[in-house]
């Protein structure tokens, strides 16, 4: 779809996608049109886990809300449903995405992400689910297109970090490939400044 501009955008993320080459995971992000509105986006993520091949895969998700903090970048809101709930709730088949007003989300923290605007990284405050600060993240454009690498702590599936034999939050960067957004443009609708249309 249509890239951003810096001034006078209409340009909406639709979904994306990549995989984690570190851990075999698949990221697969649309948007949701329940949590979304002119101030906030609402994303819903599936991630399939495929390290004990694709016959065994894990499917658990993530919930992001995004919004823009002036000055510094934007806000991202974590919240997680995993392998095991997605089970239960019968989201397990990755036929269905659970909404973002489903009762079985679980708060993860949430992070301050800067695009340094050097067109190669993008700084990444992270804070845990007691938005306490575990320190900084950050994103690395690689060489291949679709490619990047991510660094950062370790999170369990309930969103707490992993800590090492030090007591420090233990952190990692993992290699993501066949990256892809989809995007596209929209207009808004009579003069409702909340009303917007896309196609």
């Amino acid at each position: 779809g249509p890239m951003p501009k810096e001034k006078d955008n209409n340009v909406l993320f639709l979904g994306s996608k990549a995989y984690n080459e570190y851990d075999y995971k698949m990221y697969e992000t649309q948007l949701d049109s329940i949590g979304t509105n002119a101030e906030t986006l609402s994303l819903i993520t599936k991630v399939t886990d495929l390290y004990d091949g694709p016959d065994n895969k894990k499917i658990s998700y993530l919930k992001t809300t995004v919004v823009d903090v002036p000055g510094v970048g934007i806000k991202l809101d974590r919240f997680v449903m995993d392998a095991d709930d997605a089970r239960m709730y019968g989201f397990s088949s990755g036929k269905d995405m659970p909404h973002s007003s489903h009762f079985g989300w679980k708060y993860a923290g949430h992070e301050i992400r800067t695009n340094n605007r050097d067109g190669r990284t993008n700084t990444v405050q992270v804070y845990d689910k007691y938005d306490r600060p575990l320190g900084k993240n950050e994103y690395i454009k690689g060489n291949d297109l679709g490619s990047f690498l991510y660094g950062t702590y370790i999170y369990d599936e309930n969103g707490n970090p992993y800590i090492d034999d030090e007591g420090n939050p233990e952190k990692a960067y993992y290699d993501f490939s066949h990256a892809k957004m989809y995007s596209t443009e929209v207009r808004r609708v009579g003069g409702d400044t909340d009303t917007f249309e896309w196609r």
